[in-house]
């Protein structure tokens, strides 16, 4: 898949929120930031090529035995359980760990960064709603974006 659009991007407004935005290279906040998005097959799944106004934002997903989808973006990964709710796609984290190499270091819930995103997908498959938001323990709002990607080679 591949698609363009426009995202509003914010980021938490404490000093530890933006310092930490910038240190984990998130996107830059902005009204109508424009994005590109490849999603290409891997291996062992999808990798999500994200590009908000040239900053490369990818991560790497995978189903898991247990039904649920793991999402790796460097060395942090995250787990969810997809739920399917009124034609919006919900993703319920689960877990959070560090990954280095082969060492994988779950967080216990309290000490672990929330996901919190969902998506809609229009009936004819030709655009796909997005929000996202992600809260740090400890700091707050890290970053929050939404927005709507037209899909490429979809459509009449």
């Amino acid at each position: 898949m591949r698609g363009s659009g426009s995202f509003d991007v914010r980021h938490g407004t404490n000093a530890a929120a933006r310092l930490l935005a910038r240190l984990l290279r998130l996107p830059a906040a902005g009204v109508g930031v424009p994005v590109r998005l490849f999603v290409t097959e891997t291996r062992e799944g999808e990798r999500w090529h994200r590009t908000f106004a040239g900053r490369d934002f990818i991560t790497d997903q995978r189903r898991m035995a247990d039904g649920l989808m793991a999402e790796r973006a460097g060395a942090f990964e995250m787990l969810f359980r997809l739920d399917e709710r009124g034609g919006v796609l919900l993703y319920r984290q689960v877990g959070f760990a560090f990954r280095l190499g082969p060492l994988r270091v779950r967080l216990p819930r309290l000490l672990s960064p929330r996901v919190v995103a969902r998506e809609r997908t229009s009936a004819d498959g030709s655009r796909v709603g997005v929000r996202v938001r992600v809260i740090a323990p400890l700091v707050g709002l890290l970053i929050a974006y939404g927005g709507c990607i037209e899909v490429e080679g979809r459509g009449a």
